[in-house]
């Protein structure tokens, strides 16, 4: 019943191990997950990833997919997702090292498949303070306009 018990825990808080240090077993928790329900609960792009709810998709592979952005900020607006869900880029691991990659080259291929050959802003905000609100990482790629720099500026006409 125990072990039931901590067994239905561990799917939602933590990742166990079996220790025993000393000759005595004991459960473990190797690692600690967020306990914000943001993170727990599945995702609208959860959802896209299914095909349960339908997204402009503009590029898929085994390990992401690209679509536009439902509420773009630039003429050129798209995501790019891992098909495995991270909920944040701060809590990604060495074992996402080559998934984190992936994206970034998937986001430079899909950008020149949508003629972005001037140039483009890749953006990942991380936690509620980053301005994250889907917890499931992302890449917005914007383009097809002068960005300015910081953030959300607007360019002044020089007249």
């Amino acid at each position: 019943m125990l072990l039931k018990s901590l067994q239905r825990y561990s799917l939602r808080f933590a990742k166990w191990e079996f220790k025993q240090p000393g000759g005595i077993g004991f459960l473990l928790p190797t690692r600690w997950f967020s306990n914000d329900p943001r993170e727990l609960k599945p995702t609208i792009f959860d959802r896209i990833i299914k095909k349960e709810i339908p997204a402009k998709i503009i590029y898929e592979d085994d390990n992401c997919l690209a679509f536009h952005d439902v509420n773009p900020v630039a003429p050129v607006h798209f995501l790019v997702i891992p098909k495995e869900r991270i909920t944040r880029l701060s809590k990604a691991e060495t074992k996402h090292t080559d998934l984190l990659g992936h994206l970034l080259l998937t986001a430079s291929k899909v950008a020149a498949q949508q003629n972005l050959t001037e140039g483009y802003r890749v953006v990942i905000n991380d936690g509620s303070k980053g301005g994250q609100t889907v917890y499931h990482i992302h890449l917005h790629v914007l383009g097809g306009c002068q960005c300015t720099w910081p953030p959300g500026t607007k360019k002044e006409n020089a007249d």
